[in-house]
Formats: C-alpha cells, sequence, structure tokens
C-alpha cells in the first residue's frame, strides 16, 4: 500500500500486520501494471491511498454499530470537519469476528479475532499555495490461528498479536500553475508476536518480529509544451529484529509414545537484529507525438542493503498507438523490475537451520536474495457503440 504517497513494507494483509482501516480513505488508485517509475518494491499491484481530511468538508461526525452471525461485529465512530485553514479528521474503529481469517474448512475452527484501529489527521493550508499535512494511525490485533478438525481435537491454540503505529508529516507546495513540490517525514514500528500452544502435540514456541521504519522521501512535478515530468528520491532507514523461543518437549514424547518418525529439533533461545536501509530515485516523462501517439519513459535506481546488497537499475517504457478510423488504442509496454526480499521474518528465513534441527546442521545459512524482473504488456481497447467498452490485455 501506498498511504499518502509512502510506500511501506509491510504486508497489509492481517496474517501479517495489524492492518489498515477502509473508513479512512478518501480515494485509491489501483496500479496493477504497467509500473511508472515512480512504482518501486513489491508488484503484485500498487493501491495508491489518499487519506481523509477535514478540509472542504463540514464539521461533523457519525457512530455506526453492525452486528451480525459468528460474532461479524463491529462499532465505528468519526468526527471530522474545519476552521479556517485548519482541517481535522479523527476515527476509531473496534470489530470482532468468529471466522477471522475464515480458512475453507466448512466449520470454523478457533477462527476469532478482535481488534482495534485509531487514526488522526490534521490538515493546515498555510496559504494558496502552501499545504502541511499530520497523519497518525496506531493499530492493533489479536487473532487465533486456525485449526482443522483434527488439530481442534487435540486442543492446539496457537494465537497472533499485532502492533502498529505510523506518523507521517507531508509538505505539499504549489511553485506555479507548471510546477508542485511534495516532501514527507514518515516513521513506522509494526510487531508481530505468534504465541505458543499448550497442547501435547506442538512444538511449543513463541516467535516474535518487530520492523522500525524512519524515512524521507521527496519529489517534484512539472509540466511543459506537452511533457508531464516528474523526479524524486526516496531514502528510508530499516531495522528488523526478531526472536525465538522453542521447547520440542511436548512434540518430541508425542512422537516417542506413539513411535514417529519427526524431526529432531533443537532448544532454542534465538535473537537477532539488524540496521539496513533501502534509497531510491526515478525521473518519468509522459508526452505525446502528434495526435496518435503517447509516450511514457522512466528510469528508477535502487540500492538495498539489510542482509544483502543490491544496486539496480529499472528503465521503464510504454508507447500508447491510436488506430485511425477504428477507435481503437494498441499499448505496449516494457519495465525491468527490482524486488526486494520481504521484510516478514527476514532474520529468521535467512538464519542456518541447523541452530533449530539438528538433521539440518550441514546446510548453510541462505538469506533471501531479491529479485528482477522483465514484465512485457501489450493491450487493445477498442470502444463499441456509446456504452460498451472492449479490452484485450497480454503479459
Amino acid at each position: 500500500d501506498r498511504l499518502n504517497g509512502v510506500l511501506f513494507w509491510e504486508n497489509p494483509h492481517a496474517l501479517f500486520s495489524a492492518g489498515l482501516d477502509p473508513g479512512i480513505i478518501e480515494s485509491v488508485n489501483v496500479v496493477t501494471g504497467p509500473f511508472s517509475a515512480e512504482y518501486g518494491n513489491r508488484f503484485g499491484g500498487v493501491l495508491d491511498i489518499v487519506t481523509r481530511s477535514g478540509l472542504g468538508r463540514p464539521s461533523g461526525g457519525s457512530v455506526a454499530m453492525n452486528v451480525g452471525t459468528t460474532l461479524r461485529h463491529h462499532a465505528a465512530i468519526e468526527y471530522g470537519g474545519h476552521r479556517g485553514r485548519f482541517g481535522y479528521y479523527v476515527r476509531g474503529l473496534g470489530f470482532q469476528s468468529a471466522r477471522f481469517l475464515s480458512p475453507p474448512e466448512p466449520e470454523a475452527h478457533h477462527d476469532v479475532g478482535r481488534g482495534l484501529r485509531t487514526f488522526a489527521q490534521f490538515d493546515i493550508q498555510l496559504n494558496a499555495r502552501d499545504l502541511l499535512r499530520f497523519t497518525l494511525m496506531g493499530n492493533g490485533l489479536n487473532f487465533e490461528i486456525p485449526n482443522t478438525a483434527e488439530q481442534e481435537r487435540f486442543g492446539r491454540d496457537l494465537r497472533q498479536h499485532a502492533r502498529e503505529q505510523t506518523f507521517l508529516a507531508g509538505w505539499n507546495r504549489v511553485v506555479s500553475s507548471r510546477t508542485s513540490v511534495h516532501a514527507v517525514v514518515y516513521q513506522r514500528f509494526s510487531q508481530v508476536e505468534l504465541l505458543p500452544s499448550g497442547d501435547p502435540r506442538s512444538v511449543w514456541v513463541r516467535f516474535s518480529r518487530r520492523l522500525d521504519t524512519l524515512g524521507v522521501k521527496a519529489d517534484a512535478s512539472h509540466v511543459r509544451s506537452g511533457h508531464v515530468m516528474k523526479a524524486g528520491c526516496d531514502v528510508v532507514s530499516l531495522r528488523p529484529r526478531e526472536e525465538l523461543l522453542l521447547d520440542p518437549t511436548p512434540y518430541q514424547r508425542h512422537c516417542d509414545r506413539y513411535d514417529l518418525l519427526c524431526l529432531d529439533f533443537r532448544f532454542v533461545s534465538w535473537r537477532a537484529r539488524e540496521h539496513g536501509w533501502h534509497a531510491s530515485a526515478y525521473g518519468q516523462d509522459r508526452f505525446r507525438i502528434g495526435s496518435w501517439m503517447s509516450v511514457e519513459m522512466g528510469l528508477r535506481v535502487d540500492a538495498h542493503r539489510v542482509l544483502t546488497r543490491s544496486v539496480e537499475w529499472s528503465p521503464r517504457v510504454g508507447l500508447s498507438f491510436l488506430i485511425p478510423r477504428t477507435g481503437a488504442t494498441l499499448q505496449v509496454s516494457y519495465n525491468r523490475l527490482f524486488i526486494p526480499p520481504p521484510m516478514e521474518a527476514i532474520l529468521l528465513s535467512g538464519a542456518a537451520p541447523g541452530i533449530f534441527i539438528r538433521d539440518y546442521a550441514s546446510v548453510p545459512a541462505r538469506p533471501v536474495l531479491p529479485e528482477t524482473a522483465h514484465q512485457f504488456h501489450a493491450g487493445l481497447t477498442r470502444t463499441v457503440g456509446e456504452s460498451l467498452r472492449v479490452q484485450l490485455l497480454a503479459f
């Protein structure tokens, strides 16, 4: 997700983080490709989110409550408005569900989740050209890891807690009718903890991970002679910390009792931390050639260092042709993508397996490596009549 221009590293799914309240969204642009040079990091898709503001709306609020089966209850309260050039908007959401992660089991077993999400945004319109925006979010989530019917019978009760706090301080300036500048300082900490099960079959394991993020991002846009140009940079500090406590005693007793062939886990008390960073810069231009062709070109560079080090250049180019007399448009593009490793459990995934399992003592540590990809896209769009548009796409 890209929140008010900032792309954070956490996976927004509730299984990996505390998630995001959709009620704070003012507008969202879904980008699935091709990608302009300003988009980096992960490429399953980009949700470019703009959050709600009190500017331009009358003062007021609302309270909403919903009740449903399987504990699908939630309550939300919001209030916002403006006084002169000062805008404010606050929102809180509490929710629960007995089918929180909702796996494909016909019946829900051990699948209760509860959470609280809070949001506040304050905007100051200093003058006709300058806008300051401050955004603060705090989210918490507790949920159970779902069981199969068999796991439910022997009492497995794994749970997970997630906490997250985010702060953004941004400045938008309209330099002229052709030029604008945006800068933001951002901070986030996110923590996820997996709690152990007390059943007689499972390995007793407690795992926690935390990521502290601190960054600054700036970009500028300029329109001139039919060209829409944009350039920017982003520098972020990434501090992952992880801890694993593992006691295989219940699991080994179960294996010995029923003479099962099981993995030989070690007793583990493991901790790791790392201080890394990621820096990126890009430039792009969009322009037309005559009335039948438009071009978008860009170049991005990423420098990444957490467990591995990489510097990659990513060219992006897209062409759009208007086919005369047919009303059809042909689009083609090429994107080179640099995809850093995900930050979820990055230290644990790069540790030597022999630390935890004796049978893998000879297997060396292999950190997750970044990826590069080449994406090609072609599309044909045609409008038929006034109400039908046909689109064919290939990737």
